[in-house]
């Protein structure tokens, strides 16, 4: 259990303007020290049940062996290979065969594993991870979209041109798409009064970096600025579910480097 240092946590969700359900879905769980979004594809009460689905698989892996292990005795490394893992036996669970490709379910995951003064992170589809350093008011983002438009610019393709393509943001992996997902982990250091920031696209498609900083920096109360955040994307237009959980260390006493 996360007994030797300090973790607070705040989420909300809302369903959006124009959706019928809400198919996003988040997971808060301080034993494991495991805190994830995911956001089902498509508007019924299926894609949201099937979000959920995946981040109990996924989540399944770090109770028993993580609940005992404080997190000054994890090894990030070991982190990254329970979440690739997790995250594959998400994969097959919601993976079938036998249905045709546009009838499957697929939802994304962004997500964080907390081991001490570093973070080990992970998402596949468009669902993010940010990280709000206090202390130098500067957010950086952790993970990278998995769409069409990232990969056509990774391959060199102008902007405007990558932007002009049809399915631009269609995503390109996403949990139980495709018999195998590709999950690369990524490990960052955070220290004592940083705060994590996992949302889905129903807030990133209308706040951009800056505006998620602004907001963070105006909110000392976690939960006000879990809902904030929510509320302007909804503000500024936002149509989709909306889902942001952030995660703080307020404890001082064993205070790392940046």
């Amino acid at each position: 259990m996360l007994t030797d240092m300090q973790i607070d946590v705040a989420a909300a969700t809302d369903i959006g303007r124009h959706r019928k359900t809400n198919a996003d879905a988040h997971l808060v769980d301080l034993a494991a020290g495991f805190f994830a979004v995911s956001d089902g594809m498509g508007d019924t009460p299926r894609s949201g049940a099937i979000a959920k689905m995946a981040l109990e698989a996924v989540r399944e892996l770090f109770l028993a062996p993580w609940a005992v292990l404080p997190p000054g005795d994890r090894w990030a490394g070991e982190a990254a290979e329970r979440l690739i893992l997790g995250v594959m036996q998400a994969n097959g669970r919601l993976f079938a065969e036998d249905r045709p490709e546009e009838r499957r379910f697929g939802t994304t995951f962004a997500g964080a594993i907390v081991c001490r003064d570093h973070l080990c992170i992970g998402n596949a589809g468009d669902s993010r991870v940010y990280l709000f350093r206090p202390s130098t008011a500067r957010i950086v983002r952790l993970t990278k979209d998995d769409t069409v438009l990232n990969d056509s610019l990774g391959r060199g393709l102008p902007y405007d041109v990558a932007l002009a393509q049809p399915m631009a943001h269609a995503l390109t992996r996403a949990i139980g798409i495709k018999r195998a997902l590709d999950l690369r982990p990524a490990v960052t250091r955070w220290a004592p009064g940083d705060v994590l920031l996992a949302c889905t696209d129903g807030v990133t498609d209308w706040l951009d970096s800056a505006a998620i900083l602004r907001t963070l920096v105006e909110c000392d109360e976690l939960e006000t600025a879990a809902h904030r955040v929510v509320e302007r994307a909804l503000m500024a237009g936002g149509r989709d579910n909306a889902t942001a959980v952030l995660v703080r260390w307020t404890d001082s006493s064993n205070e790392v480097g940046p």
